[in-house]
């Protein structure tokens, strides 16, 4: 769910295609100039698409959830400034 928070502030941003292509540490290794070259070397291994029973389901969930990260995240926060004095 909280990946499904992410893509919503992400699209706040910019516009997102349908596909997205996740590849390991590619950023970072500097082996990629630009990224002409993952489409000769990536192959899709899988496909995975939402089942609709289930995203009615995290819809409805969706504010609990934020309700819990908020409540944790406050929490982290006071504890990281009882810890400062």
């Amino acid at each position: 769910m909280n990946l499904g928070i992410v893509l919503d502030v992400l699209r706040g941003f910019c516009s997102l295609c349908s596909e997205m292509l996740l590849v390991g540490d590619g950023s970072t290794s500097g082996l990629w100039g630009d990224f002409s070259r993952i489409d000769d070397i990536h192959k899709i291994q899988e496909v995975v698409r939402p089942i609709p029973a289930h995203v009615k389901k995290y819809k409805k969930l969706r504010p609990a959830f934020e309700q819990a990260r908020a409540s944790r995240l406050l929490w982290e926060t006071s504890s990281t400034v009882l810890s400062c004095e």
